[in-house]
């Protein structure tokens, strides 16, 4: 019998020292080029999104609707044409980014100077809107002593807890009003950076399936079909979770300017838009999203206002997510709530803010290759104990 030159164990100890060095090369060469990754990883995220609707473009153009539409005016020869009408995949990705650039262009012109001036309004009165807060309190306090509820009475203006937060409040609605030329800069970048992750995302679209076949062809004939399989589960998980919330976002975004707009407050740009954003975040953005509108009703001295948004945006947002958003993505995650808790709490604490975005979709992938792994194996142990 030979006898190994090293043992087996010291062999595995330098393979784990060197992974581990490997991985910690990896990740700071990741943070080193973190901002151009970031702008890649979003352009394909952008195109990975959009790319069902080129392909619906591709097969028919002009929705179902305005052919009925034509139909019904005396214009069938028109709406059969139109019928018959297909658009490369090139035409179609040029129409949606041509339209998402111009959508950008007009926001940039007519909603973005509203939108800072808004949020500088907003921080200037900040620390008024913080020292009403005892007014409301007391407003509550006696209610609940009314109806016998009050256990103990709060003297807010005295707790040194409430001097700190309103100083804090202060201090950056000074920061925020004393930088506002800042702002607008870095709102200018951001829209910069737009523009380029466009430009990306759209050279992205149009190459799509190439380079998807390109990746396939690498992979060996006996595992490709476990790729194309992979990619499908990306398509449906990763897929389906963001088009799923970026609908969520804008409509919740559009939902909460329209009812703020008939409820007479301010703010109504900067809220919603913050609300859309808000929307994003799984789990938590949408009690978020509520309760924003909410205290700027309050804080401008409208407690029935308030109390009328609070409840509007709530079934708003019941029939968002139980009727509009189950027939838009259906139950493309399949996933148990405690998962997704777990996911969403993983995520935050791996990566923050994009760790809250995109770690639900990736579990939810993880989870369904991990199945599909487990799958595998069970037929593969069920053959070899047929043979046998």
């Amino acid at each position: 019998m030979r006898r190994e030159l090293i043992p087996r164990p010291l062999i595995l100890l330098f393979a784990l020292i060197g992974l581990i060095w490997l991985l910690s090369w990896l990740i700071s060469l990741a943070n080193f080029f973190g901002d151009i990754i970031l702008l890649f990883f979003l352009a394909w995220l952008v195109a990975f999104t959009l790319s069902p609707l080129a392909g619906i473009l591709t097969v028919r153009p002009v929705p179902r609707v305005i052919l009925d539409m034509l139909c019904q005016r005396g214009h069938t020869r028109l709406a059969n044409w139109l019928e018959n009408v297909s658009l490369s995949r090139g035409l179609a990705a040029s129409l949606i980014y041509l339209s998402i650039m111009l959508g950008v262009i007009l926001g940039g012109v007519f909603i973005l100077p509203a939108a800072t001036n808004q949020t500088i309004q907003l921080a200037n009165r900040a620390p008024d809107f913080a020292n009403q807060i005892p007014v409301f309190l007391e407003m509550g306090q006696t209610e609940l002593a009314r109806r016998g509820l009050l256990v103990q009475t709060l003297d807010l203006p005295a707790m040194a807890q409430y001097r700190e937060l309103v100083q804090d409040v202060r201090n950056i609605a000074s920061v925020i009003a004393q930088n506002a030329v800042g702002l607008l800069t870095s709102l200018a970048t951001l829209v910069a950076n737009l523009f380029l992750v466009l430009i990306l995302s759209f050279y992205m679209m149009l190459d799509g399936p190439r380079l998807l076949q390109g990746i396939i062809g690498l992979v060996p004939p006996t595992y490709q079909s476990d790729v194309r399989y992979f990619f499908s589960c990306v398509d449906q998980s990763f897929g389906g979770f963001l088009r799923g919330q970026a609908i969520a976002a804008v409509l919740a975004g559009l939902g909460t300017m329209v009812v703020m707009e008939i409820g007479g407050l301010g703010f109504v740009l900067v809220v919603g838009v913050t609300a859309g954003i808000m929307m994003l975040i799984p789990l938590v953005g949408a009690p978020l999203a509520v309760i924003l509108p909410t205290f700027i009703a309050l804080i401008q001295g409208k407690p029935g206002t308030a109390l009328t948004v609070f409840l509007v945006l709530l079934v708003f947002q019941q029939i968002l997510f139980n009727v509009v958003l189950p027939r838009i993505i259906g139950e493309a995650l399949g996933m148990h709530p405690l998962l997704v808790l777990a996911a969403l709490l993983l995520g935050i604490r791996v990566a923050g803010f994009w760790g809250a975005l995109f770690g639900i979709p990736v579990v939810g992938v993880l989870a369904t290759m991990a199945l599909f792994a487990y799958n595998q194996v069970k037929m593969r142990y069920l053959e070899t104990e047929r043979k046998t």
